[in-house]
């Protein structure tokens, strides 16, 4: 970091503008600036936000340490997103923390553009061209009512766009978009000293050669036991009705995660679960890496840049299972339990439980079934 200098006036100014800046030990990017001070200061309030601008309202606050974090996040998803250094991230959003975040990450990943989001649309078009952006990110109409719909008439005249919602929670997404807040969630927090941790998995063959085997978010890890779901992806490749196939972890109460496997068929091809998992049975080289079950879906989830979304996966595993011991423990009773699982920004997922009926010994049994599951739980109760 600089060395400290107060500026008490116009002579103080002029003197630190007289120097080289070489003399002024600045850091080396605003990137490592930011990390700089967040390291220092990480429990200081970095962000203090007025949503509404009451004169009772409370504001909200985000530290450095989460505003890193953030920044890291957000850098990582445009990273997996396929941003290098020649392309541009175009930001229509108005004065937000995430704007900030999401402006910092962009000039650390790639390219930032930041626009008036005023602009006559073709306007902007042609800034986005000449600019070569391959990402635009705008906000929920609940936080800005102009962004949003700019976005919606550059994604018709630009539809290779990739399209970032901040806000909202996610529900109302037109298809192709990221929400931005659950995204993140589910990217690593990647720096390590000067080394960036990409989370990546590979294996370096006799002739040097380096080979990209798959993400180290993406294993499963059952009983402290690593499972690279490769190992069975590879073997539902091999059944011919078989189009997309995917592995994850599924939350386990014994020992964490169990892997299972979601499958989308060929037009015209029957899904046989038992089939499947005997196939993969007979084949599979690590026993503990058979699949415990097989769930078939009309679409596979994929990413704009067609990887199939594997967080999408894992919150609808998550979901399975508490969904069907919750509804094993209801058979006898009047209640029911309506589990919806997503990305939390707090939590990272966040499993939301709705009971209809149910009564306090009842909750507090169900409370207790889903505790021990690795999987945070929230319960609202429509008596």
């Amino acid at each position: 970091m600089a060395t400290q200098r107060l500026v008490r006036n116009l002579g103080d100014v002029e003197g630190i503008e007289r120097q080289s800046l070489s003399a002024l030990n600045l850091p080396q990017s605003t990137y490592h600036g930011i990390r700089a001070a967040a390291e220092k200061y990480p429990d200081r309030a970095a962000f203090l936000q007025l949503r509404t601008g009451a004169v009772d309202e409370a504001p909200t606050t985000m530290l450095y340490s989460e505003m890193l974090t953030r920044l890291h996040q957000t850098a990582n998803l445009l990273h997996d997103l396929g941003l290098g250094a020649e392309d541009a991230v175009t930001l229509l959003l108005p004065i937000l923390p995430d704007t900030a975040i999401c402006l910092w990450a962009a000039a650390t990943t790639a390219i930032a553009n930041p626009v008036n989001s005023f602009l006559e649309t073709d306007h902007l078009v042609s800034i986005m061209k000449s600019g070569k952006a391959k990402v635009v990110i705008g906000c929920h109409p609940s936080i800005e009512p102009t962004s949003w719909p700019r976005i919606q008439e550059i994604r018709a005249k630009l539809p290779d766009i990739i399209a970032i919602q901040v806000g909202g929670d996610g529900t109302d997404l037109e298809p192709g978009v990221i929400h931005y807040e659950s995204a993140i969630a589910n990217e690593e927090t990647w720096v390590q000293g000067d080394w960036l941790n990409t989370g990546d998995l590979a294996r370096m063959d006799g002739d040097g050669y380096v080979w990209h085997t798959g993400r180290a978010k993406d294993l499963i890890i059952r009983g402290g036991h690593n499972i690279d779901p490769a190992l069975i992806e590879e073997i539902l490749y091999q059944i011919p009705g078989i189009e997309l196939a995917a592995a994850v972890g599924q939350p386990d109460r014994r020992v964490g995660e169990m892997p299972v496997a979601f499958v989308q068929m060929r037009t015209g091809e029957d899904f046989d679960e038992e089939a499947i998992k005997i196939f993969v049975r007979e084949r599979i080289q690590e026993r503990a890496a058979n699949p415990v079950n097989v769930y078939a879906l009309a679409e596979m989830p994929m990413t704009q840049v067609g990887k199939i979304f594997k967080p999408a996966l894992r919150m609808e595993a998550a979901r399975l299972v508490l969904q069907r011991e919750l509804t094993a423990m209801l058979k006898h009773t009047v209640a029911e339990a309506v589990v919806v699982v997503a990305a939390d920004p707090t939590h990272g997922t966040l499993a939301s439980i709705t009971l209809t009926g149910s009564h306090d010994e009842l909750t507090a049994k169900l409370k207790e079934a889903v505790r021990v599951y690795p999987v945070r739980t929230e319960f609202t109760e429509n008596k």
